[in-house]
Protein backbone atom coordinates (compact mmCIF):
# COMPACT_ATOMS: atom_id res chain seq x y z
CA UNK A 1 0.00 0.00 0.00
CA UNK A 2 3.01 2.27 0.60
CA UNK A 3 4.75 1.43 -2.70
CA UNK A 4 0.84 2.54 -4.31
CA UNK A 5 0.55 5.67 -2.33
CA UNK A 6 4.30 7.16 -2.77
CA UNK A 7 3.79 6.37 -6.73
CA UNK A 8 0.29 7.73 -6.47
CA UNK A 9 2.06 10.66 -5.24
CA UNK A 10 3.98 11.18 -7.89
CA UNK A 11 2.09 10.74 -10.86
CA UNK A 12 0.03 13.57 -9.00
CA UNK A 13 3.50 15.39 -8.50
CA UNK A 14 4.27 14.92 -12.02
CA UNK A 15 0.65 16.02 -13.81
CA UNK A 16 0.62 18.88 -11.78
CA UNK A 17 4.73 20.02 -12.76
CA UNK A 18 3.03 18.94 -16.55
CA UNK A 19 -0.12 21.83 -15.44
CA UNK A 20 1.95 24.05 -13.79
CA UNK A 21 4.87 24.30 -17.25
CA UNK A 22 1.31 24.47 -19.57
CA UNK A 23 0.78 27.88 -17.51
CA UNK A 24 4.03 29.41 -17.60
CA UNK A 25 4.12 28.68 -21.21
CA UNK A 26 0.97 30.22 -22.29
CA UNK A 27 1.23 32.95 -19.54
CA UNK A 28 4.71 33.81 -21.51
CA UNK A 29 2.96 34.38 -24.90
CA UNK A 30 0.13 36.64 -23.21
CA UNK A 31 2.82 38.71 -21.74
CA UNK A 32 4.44 38.75 -25.30
CA UNK A 33 1.16 40.12 -26.49
CA UNK A 34 0.81 42.71 -23.26
CA UNK A 35 4.64 43.97 -24.02
CA UNK A 36 3.25 44.43 -27.70
CA UNK A 37 0.26 46.33 -26.69
CA UNK A 38 2.57 48.50 -24.38
CA UNK A 39 5.39 48.72 -27.16
CA UNK A 40 2.19 50.18 -29.20
CA UNK A 41 1.07 52.46 -26.22
CA UNK A 42 4.80 53.80 -25.97
CA UNK A 43 5.06 54.60 -28.99
CA UNK A 44 1.81 56.89 -29.01
CA UNK A 45 3.03 58.19 -26.22
CA UNK A 46 4.70 60.37 -28.42
CA UNK A 47 2.44 62.30 -29.85
CA UNK A 48 0.30 62.69 -26.47
CA UNK A 49 0.16 61.08 -22.93
CA UNK A 50 -3.04 60.20 -22.60
CA UNK A 51 -3.00 56.75 -24.14
CA UNK A 52 -0.24 55.92 -22.76
CA UNK A 53 -2.14 56.81 -19.05
CA UNK A 54 -5.29 55.31 -19.67
CA UNK A 55 -4.24 52.19 -21.50
CA UNK A 56 -0.98 50.68 -19.54
CA UNK A 57 -3.60 49.95 -16.43
CA UNK A 58 -5.92 48.27 -18.80
CA UNK A 59 -3.25 46.62 -20.18
CA UNK A 60 -1.85 45.14 -16.69
CA UNK A 61 -5.75 43.93 -15.76
CA UNK A 62 -6.07 42.18 -18.24
CA UNK A 63 -2.73 40.54 -18.44
CA UNK A 64 -3.52 39.53 -14.90
CA UNK A 65 -7.27 37.92 -15.69
CA UNK A 66 -5.88 35.92 -18.38
CA UNK A 67 -3.00 34.53 -15.93
CA UNK A 68 -5.18 33.71 -13.28
CA UNK A 69 -7.57 32.28 -16.06
CA UNK A 70 -5.43 30.09 -17.63
CA UNK A 71 -4.46 29.20 -13.96
CA UNK A 72 -7.50 28.24 -13.21
CA UNK A 73 -8.37 26.58 -16.01
CA UNK A 74 -4.99 24.64 -16.16
CA UNK A 75 -5.08 23.82 -12.18
CA UNK A 76 -8.00 24.25 -10.98
CA UNK A 77 -6.70 27.37 -8.32
CA UNK A 78 -6.82 30.93 -9.45
CA UNK A 79 -3.59 32.04 -8.19
CA UNK A 80 -4.08 35.69 -8.34
CA UNK A 81 -1.04 36.39 -6.17
CA UNK A 82 1.03 35.03 -8.50
CA UNK A 83 -0.51 36.62 -11.28
CA UNK A 84 -0.38 40.28 -9.99
CA UNK A 85 3.13 39.67 -8.83
CA UNK A 86 4.53 38.41 -12.34
CA UNK A 87 2.65 41.24 -14.00
CA UNK A 88 3.87 43.99 -11.81
CA UNK A 89 7.67 41.98 -12.55
CA UNK A 90 7.10 42.44 -16.56
CA UNK A 91 5.97 46.18 -16.09
CA UNK A 92 9.38 46.77 -13.68
CA UNK A 93 11.06 45.13 -15.93
CA UNK A 94 9.92 46.94 -18.97
CA UNK A 95 10.03 50.28 -17.11
CA UNK A 96 13.51 48.95 -16.27
CA UNK A 97 14.71 48.33 -19.63
CA UNK A 98 13.22 51.19 -21.41
CA UNK A 99 14.34 53.91 -19.14
CA UNK A 100 18.28 52.06 -19.51
CA UNK A 101 18.03 51.36 -23.41
CA UNK A 102 17.90 47.54 -22.99
CA UNK A 103 14.05 47.47 -24.04
CA UNK A 104 13.27 49.38 -26.53
CA UNK A 105 9.36 49.48 -27.81
CA UNK A 106 9.13 46.10 -30.22
CA UNK A 107 8.33 48.26 -32.99
CA UNK A 108 11.34 50.18 -32.86
CA UNK A 109 13.73 47.39 -32.10
CA UNK A 110 15.59 45.25 -34.65
CA UNK A 111 15.98 42.48 -32.35
CA UNK A 112 12.87 41.07 -30.59
CA UNK A 113 14.33 38.20 -28.58
CA UNK A 114 15.03 40.38 -25.37
CA UNK A 115 11.78 41.06 -25.16
CA UNK A 116 11.04 37.33 -25.78
CA UNK A 117 13.52 36.33 -22.85
CA UNK A 118 12.15 39.02 -20.50
CA UNK A 119 8.64 37.56 -20.93
CA UNK A 120 9.72 34.23 -20.85
CA UNK A 121 11.75 34.64 -17.25
CA UNK A 122 8.68 36.82 -15.79
CA UNK A 123 6.51 33.63 -16.63
CA UNK A 124 8.89 31.50 -15.12
CA UNK A 125 8.14 33.28 -11.89
CA UNK A 126 5.07 31.98 -11.85
CA UNK A 127 6.12 28.38 -10.17
CA UNK A 128 7.02 30.29 -7.10
CA UNK A 129 2.89 30.38 -6.64
CA UNK A 130 1.90 27.16 -9.06
CA UNK A 131 4.26 24.41 -7.29
CA UNK A 132 5.29 21.62 -6.75
CA UNK A 133 8.68 22.06 -5.61
CA UNK A 134 10.35 21.97 -8.83
CA UNK A 135 8.56 24.36 -10.02
CA UNK A 136 8.88 26.51 -7.11
CA UNK A 137 12.91 25.90 -8.27
CA UNK A 138 12.22 26.83 -11.53
CA UNK A 139 10.11 29.97 -10.18
CA UNK A 140 13.53 30.99 -8.37
CA UNK A 141 15.93 30.40 -11.06
CA UNK A 142 13.77 32.45 -13.04
CA UNK A 143 13.64 35.60 -10.77
CA UNK A 144 17.51 35.44 -10.45
CA UNK A 145 18.10 34.78 -14.30
CA UNK A 146 15.54 38.01 -14.89
CA UNK A 147 17.40 40.15 -12.89
CA UNK A 148 20.96 39.25 -14.28
CA UNK A 149 19.83 39.74 -17.73
CA UNK A 150 18.65 42.79 -16.99
CA UNK A 151 22.17 43.63 -15.63
CA UNK A 152 23.99 41.90 -18.18
CA UNK A 153 21.63 43.39 -21.13
CA UNK A 154 23.90 45.96 -22.90
CA UNK A 155 22.23 49.52 -21.99
CA UNK A 156 21.68 52.60 -24.70
CA UNK A 157 25.07 53.73 -23.12
CA UNK A 158 27.00 50.51 -23.62
CA UNK A 159 25.53 50.58 -27.22
CA UNK A 160 26.73 54.10 -27.87
CA UNK A 161 29.92 53.33 -26.63
CA UNK A 162 30.05 50.31 -29.02
CA UNK A 163 28.78 52.12 -31.79
CA UNK A 164 31.71 54.46 -31.05
CA UNK A 165 34.15 51.96 -31.05
CA UNK A 166 32.95 50.56 -34.07
CA UNK A 167 32.93 53.89 -36.18
CA UNK A 168 36.52 55.01 -34.36
CA UNK A 169 37.76 51.73 -35.56
CA UNK A 170 36.41 52.27 -39.03
CA UNK A 171 37.69 55.62 -38.99
CA UNK A 172 40.95 54.27 -38.37
CA UNK A 173 41.54 51.39 -41.02
CA UNK A 174 39.78 54.27 -43.51
CA UNK A 175 42.78 56.61 -42.87
CA UNK A 176 45.53 53.63 -42.78
CA UNK A 177 43.83 52.28 -46.11
CA UNK A 178 44.19 55.69 -47.62
CA UNK A 179 47.50 56.56 -46.10
CA UNK A 180 49.27 53.00 -47.77
CA UNK A 181 47.42 54.06 -50.87
CA UNK A 182 48.55 57.61 -51.64
CA UNK A 183 49.78 59.22 -48.42
CA UNK A 184 52.86 61.04 -47.98
CA UNK A 185 55.75 59.47 -46.28
CA UNK A 186 58.14 60.78 -43.74
CA UNK A 187 61.63 61.34 -45.26
CA UNK A 188 64.96 60.68 -43.50
CA UNK A 189 68.52 60.68 -43.84
CA UNK A 190 71.08 58.24 -43.74
CA UNK A 191 73.76 60.59 -43.63
CA UNK A 192 76.72 59.45 -41.42
CA UNK A 193 76.46 61.48 -37.77
CA UNK A 194 72.85 62.32 -38.09
CA UNK A 195 69.62 60.36 -36.20
CA UNK A 196 66.03 61.50 -37.27
CA UNK A 197 64.64 61.15 -33.45
CA UNK A 198 60.91 62.40 -34.04
CA UNK A 199 58.34 61.46 -37.02
CA UNK A 200 54.90 62.53 -37.81
CA UNK A 201 53.19 61.85 -40.71
CA UNK A 202 49.22 63.47 -41.49
CA UNK A 203 48.94 61.79 -44.67
CA UNK A 204 48.68 64.60 -46.98
CA UNK A 205 51.93 65.83 -45.37
CA UNK A 206 54.80 64.59 -42.67
CA UNK A 207 57.74 65.85 -40.95
CA UNK A 208 61.21 64.91 -39.31
CA UNK A 209 63.34 66.21 -37.12
CA UNK A 210 66.94 65.17 -37.27
CA UNK A 211 69.65 66.13 -35.05
CA UNK A 212 73.65 65.12 -35.39
CA UNK A 213 76.26 63.72 -33.49
CA UNK A 214 77.16 67.28 -32.40
CA UNK A 215 74.22 68.25 -31.43
CA UNK A 216 72.89 69.98 -34.71
CA UNK A 217 69.60 70.45 -35.20
CA UNK A 218 67.31 70.58 -38.82
CA UNK A 219 63.50 70.05 -39.44
CA UNK A 220 62.29 68.77 -42.66
CA UNK A 221 58.49 68.99 -43.95
CA UNK A 222 57.04 66.98 -46.86
CA UNK A 223 53.84 67.98 -48.63
CA UNK A 224 52.14 65.52 -51.04
CA UNK A 225 50.58 65.51 -54.37
CA UNK A 226 52.44 68.50 -55.71
CA UNK A 227 52.43 68.99 -59.20
CA UNK A 228 55.60 71.05 -60.21
CA UNK A 229 54.57 72.67 -63.78
CA UNK A 230 50.61 73.54 -61.92
CA UNK A 231 52.16 74.48 -58.35
CA UNK A 232 52.20 77.85 -56.64
CA UNK A 233 55.83 79.28 -58.34
CA UNK A 234 55.93 80.93 -54.69
CA UNK A 235 54.99 77.57 -52.80
CA UNK A 236 59.02 76.64 -52.77
CA UNK A 237 59.82 79.56 -51.07
CA UNK A 238 56.61 79.82 -48.65
CA UNK A 239 58.53 76.61 -46.66
CA UNK A 240 61.55 78.10 -46.05
CA UNK A 241 60.72 81.79 -45.23
CA UNK A 242 61.34 82.45 -41.98
CA UNK A 243 60.27 84.97 -39.77
CA UNK A 244 61.10 88.61 -40.97
CA UNK A 245 61.27 87.65 -44.66
CA UNK A 246 59.87 89.56 -47.31
CA UNK A 247 56.29 88.63 -49.02
CA UNK A 248 55.42 86.91 -52.04
CA UNK A 249 56.70 87.13 -55.85
CA UNK A 250 56.51 90.29 -57.16
CA UNK A 251 55.91 90.73 -61.01
CA UNK A 252 56.64 87.04 -61.10
CA UNK A 253 60.34 87.33 -59.45
CA UNK A 254 61.11 85.54 -56.64
CA UNK A 255 61.81 87.77 -53.51
CA UNK A 256 65.82 87.98 -53.06
CA UNK A 257 66.07 85.53 -50.27
CA UNK A 258 64.92 82.60 -52.01
CA UNK A 259 66.99 81.81 -54.62
CA UNK A 260 65.67 79.11 -57.92
CA UNK A 261 68.79 76.65 -58.26
CA UNK A 262 68.98 73.42 -60.75
CA UNK A 263 68.26 71.83 -57.62
CA UNK A 264 65.48 73.56 -56.34
CA UNK A 265 65.58 76.49 -54.08
CA UNK A 266 67.72 77.61 -51.40
CA UNK A 267 67.57 80.42 -49.14
CA UNK A 268 70.22 83.01 -49.52
CA UNK A 269 71.84 82.78 -46.46
CA UNK A 270 71.78 78.86 -46.60
CA UNK A 271 69.42 77.94 -43.74
CA UNK A 272 67.21 76.42 -45.67
CA UNK A 273 66.78 74.59 -48.84
CA UNK A 274 63.78 73.01 -50.68
CA UNK A 275 63.07 71.05 -53.93
CA UNK A 276 60.35 68.36 -55.51
CA UNK A 277 60.61 64.97 -56.08
CA UNK A 278 58.34 62.01 -57.12
CA UNK A 279 55.30 64.58 -56.35
CA UNK A 280 56.50 65.69 -53.32
CA UNK A 281 57.34 69.53 -52.26
CA UNK A 282 60.41 68.84 -49.63
CA UNK A 283 61.88 71.76 -47.63
CA UNK A 284 64.52 71.60 -44.97
CA UNK A 285 65.16 74.32 -42.64
CA UNK A 286 67.79 74.50 -39.68
CA UNK A 287 65.63 73.72 -36.27
CA UNK A 288 64.28 76.49 -34.02
CA UNK A 289 64.10 76.70 -30.43
CA UNK A 290 61.73 74.56 -29.95
CA UNK A 291 63.23 71.99 -32.52
CA UNK A 292 66.19 72.07 -30.30
CA UNK A 293 64.95 71.38 -26.89
CA UNK A 294 62.62 68.24 -28.77
CA UNK A 295 64.91 66.36 -30.09
CA UNK A 296 67.53 67.15 -27.32
CA UNK A 297 70.24 69.16 -29.74
CA UNK A 298 72.16 72.21 -28.99
CA UNK A 299 72.15 74.07 -31.97
CA UNK A 300 71.05 74.82 -35.21
CA UNK A 301 72.18 73.23 -38.31
CA UNK A 302 74.62 75.23 -40.52
CA UNK A 303 73.86 76.10 -44.35
CA UNK A 304 76.50 73.72 -45.16
CA UNK A 305 74.41 70.67 -43.26
CA UNK A 306 71.80 72.12 -44.62
CA UNK A 307 72.95 71.71 -48.08
CA UNK A 308 74.22 67.91 -47.10
CA UNK A 309 70.66 66.52 -45.00
CA UNK A 310 68.74 67.95 -48.92
CA UNK A 311 70.97 65.73 -50.96
CA UNK A 312 70.64 62.51 -48.47
CA UNK A 313 67.03 62.40 -47.59
CA UNK A 314 65.09 59.51 -48.96
CA UNK A 315 61.25 57.86 -47.93
CA UNK A 316 60.78 56.06 -45.52
CA UNK A 317 61.14 51.72 -46.05
CA UNK A 318 57.63 49.60 -45.56
CA UNK A 319 59.39 48.17 -42.35
CA UNK A 320 59.93 51.96 -41.28
CA UNK A 321 56.61 52.95 -41.96
CA UNK A 322 54.78 49.22 -39.78
CA UNK A 323 57.35 50.02 -37.25
CA UNK A 324 57.21 53.74 -36.84
CA UNK A 325 54.10 55.18 -38.20
CA UNK A 326 51.26 52.21 -38.57
CA UNK A 327 51.11 52.01 -34.79
CA UNK A 328 49.91 55.36 -34.10
CA UNK A 329 48.43 56.49 -37.62
CA UNK A 330 45.22 59.31 -36.73
CA UNK A 331 45.34 60.85 -40.10
CA UNK A 332 45.69 65.25 -39.14
CA UNK A 333 45.48 64.10 -35.12
CA UNK A 334 48.63 62.00 -35.98
CA UNK A 335 51.06 62.54 -32.59
CA UNK A 336 54.67 63.20 -33.23
CA UNK A 337 56.19 59.32 -32.69
CA UNK A 338 60.13 59.37 -30.69
CA UNK A 339 61.91 57.37 -32.65
CA UNK A 340 64.74 54.82 -31.37
CA UNK A 341 67.64 54.06 -33.51
CA UNK A 342 66.31 55.42 -37.09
Amino acid sequence: MAVTAEAERTEVSGAATKDSLAVIAVAAVAMFAADAAASYLIVLAMFGGLPFLLGTPVVAVILTLVISVLSRAMTGRWHVLGAVTATIALAGAGAYGLLNGILNPIFTQPEWWPHALVCLLTAGLLGLFLGPVAMRIVGAISAVTLIATLVLLPTSADKAAEQHARNQQQLVNEQLDYFLAEGTRPVVTDLAGWRNPLIRATGGDAMTWVVSDDGAVADIRVTGHVNEATMDPMAPCTWIQRPGDAGGSVNGALPDWCVQTEAGWVRGDGNGASFVRDGTLIAVNIGDDYDIRDTGGSSPATPEEISALAASLRPMTDAEIDKWVLPTYAGVDSPVVRTSGL
